[in-house]
């Protein structure tokens, strides 16, 4: 008879659902009361052995939306360095589209790309192990957007579709990195708290003629970014 406490025995009993592949990546969790019934245990223990799963990382837990199982390989941060990062990125998530089409740059987006013609839009939600990562927001010129089918969206990112779909040439990337407050929105979107901090990346793409391609922002759950930096010392 074991003689360690009941959560940390769910907990192991979990653990080990999750590496023999009964429960897989992106799989829901029975709800705490259908755990509790499946084990003969109480609430309170099935949320102390779902807290050591959380600590493990090998779950992710939303209120009112359940655990998720993550992939094994998750660190909890996805590592981006270079634009060959983004388009791996694309390989291992998913994407919700919420919108594409054409509308009239905002003014900003026409400052950058000195025209008040209309761009193509996209907003679309990526996950990886069914959790959101980021809220995107992308803005194209018409002339490559309208070469550009929604379906094909849903399963490569925007860097991706451009270099490796359509064959655009991009010779540099300019990006931004700052912090914001989760609007309620937002918040929806990516499974937080509404005033719940994000950080915004905007990224930039120039062709080979230094002309604008693309403008990009991406609203990140904080604890799913980490920026790595490769710095020169002349």
């Amino acid at each position: 008879m074991s003689t360690k406490p009941l959560y940390e025995q769910l907990a192991d009993k979990l653990t080990r659902y999750i590496q023999d592949g009964r429960l897989k990546p992106g799989d829901r969790l029975p709800t705490e009361a259908e755990l509790g019934g499946m084990f003969g245990v109480s609430r309170i223990t099935v949320r102390q052995g779902l807290a050591i799963l959380t600590r493990n990382g090998l779950i992710e837990r939303f209120p009112s939306r359940g655990s998720f199982v993550l992939e094994r390989k998750n660190t909890g941060s996805w590592e981006l360095s270079s634009i060959n990062d983004l388009v791996q990125l694309g390989k291992d998530t998913t994407t919700q589209i919420a919108s594409w089409g054409l509308v009239t740059p905002p003014a900003d987006i026409a400052e950058f790309f000195a025209s008040d013609e209309p761009v193509y839009k996209l907003q679309a939600v990526r996950y990886r192990s069914a959790v959101p990562l980021y809220f995107a927001e992308n803005y194209l010129l018409r002339s490559i957007g309208e070469r550009i089918e929604q379906q094909a969206l849903e399963t490569h990112t925007m860097v991706e579709m451009l270099t490796g779909v359509l064959n655009v040439p991009i010779k540099h990337a300019q990006e931004e990195i700052s912090m914001a407050n989760a609007s309620a929105d937002m918040a929806k979107q990516l499974w937080i708290k509404e005033n719940q901090a994000v950080i915004v990346q905007r990224i930039d793409l120039f062709n080979t003629d230094n002309k604008p391609v693309q403008s990009g922002k991406g609203w990140w759950r904080s604890e799913h970014f980490k920026r790595r930096f490769k710095l020169n010392y002349d």
